[in-house]
């Protein structure tokens, strides 16, 4: 008898599973910006004042990647000198000039890649979490000079083609002219009120030492004033501490008598036009304007011998 043999054949299959990098997901940035309010200040007594604000960026995009941001700030709707610094904040035809910087304190100035001048802008980092998103934030800081300006509100406004945060995953995407779809406007405002204000100082009116009051005795001093520009202003004196009615008729006293020494200060050389509280009026243009008191000793009845004095109090309304 003859055998058969059969032979089963198995077939044999696997599957290799290959590992597949994650496809990069598609990054969006959204911007705020504060803005930078220097607050209340009078111009022309300042020097130099600081103000900050804050660039805040909340993004989305692939877990474990960092996208980098390139935040241009162009010259604000104030302008700027041919350099790029100073900016100016302005009202009317009047400018303050002020300036963004990347850090505080003198430093490089914060421009843009897509303005014709050579400050350029930091670059921001945002890290995107297993969550897939991200954020950062980024201090803007700024610096105004001192100007003698009239007093208002003065601005500029970052908006339209003045900003462009433009951005991409590192390490690809690098800061440089900017025309990609991802290009974002980040609108704000730099703005400082300028209030006015008036100095003030003063000589003593100085009568020197005399022997009889028998004939006029004259003297001047000097009342220096300071007001902001376009300020409307009055100077007046006082009456006296002396009890005296009629600016006219101002009277000087001294320790341990009755007597009295009469004496008048005037606006005019010629000694005609008594200052009292109708006053000196003028406008202020930040520099010191100088008004010379024009005192007058008419002559009297000499009293015992002592120093005389008052004490007149000089008022500038604005």
């Amino acid at each position: 008898m003859r055998m058969k043999s059969a032979c089963l054949i198995m077939a044999l299959a696997f599957a290799l599973l290959g590992t597949h990098p994650e496809k990069a997901a598609a990054q969006v940035c959204n911007f705020s910006n504060t803005g930078i309010n220097f607050g209340t200040l009078t111009l022309d007594t300042i020097n130099q004042s600081s103000s900050t604000g804050t660039i805040t960026a909340n993004c989305s995009g692939t877990r474990g990647r960092t996208i980098t941001i390139c935040p241009n700030i162009g010259s604000g709707t104030g302008g700027n000198a041919p350099s790029g610094d100073p900016r100016y904040m302005t009202s009317g035809p009047n400018q303050v000039p002020f300036n963004i910087y990347q850090t505080n304190g003198i430093g490089q100035v914060w421009g843009s890649y897509v303005w014709p001048f050579a400050p350029r802008p930091p670059s921001m980092s945002v890290l995107i979490g297993n969550n897939g998103n991200g954020a950062a934030q980024r201090t803007v800081n700024a610096r105004l000079s001192g100007v003698a300006v009239p007093a208002g509100i003065y601005t500029s406004n970052f908006s339209g083609g003045h900003t462009l945060f433009d951005y991409g995953y590192a390490p690809n995407f690098r800061c440089s002219a900017s025309t990609s779809s991802r290009a974002t406007r980040v609108p704000f405002v730099v703005q400082v009120n300028n209030t006015s204000a008036c100095q003030i100082s003063t000589t003593p009116l100085d009568f020197g030492a005399i022997t009889a009051l028998t004939n006029n005795i004259d003297a001047t001093n000097t009342i220096s004033v300071n007001c902001s520009p376009g300020v409307r202003y009055t100077v007046s004196l006082s009456n006296g501490t002396s009890g005296a009615t009629s600016p006219a008729q101002r009277r000087m006293t001294a320790p341990n008598t009755a007597d009295v020494v009469s004496y008048g200060i005037y606006t005019n050389a010629n000694r005609t036009t008594v200052w009292g509280t109708n006053g000196i009026s003028d406008n202020g243009n930040g520099q010191t304007k100088v008004y010379t008191g024009y005192g007058r000793i008419p002559a009297q009845p000499t009293p015992d011998a002592s120093t005389y004095a008052d004490t007149v109090t000089i008022t500038v309304t604005y």
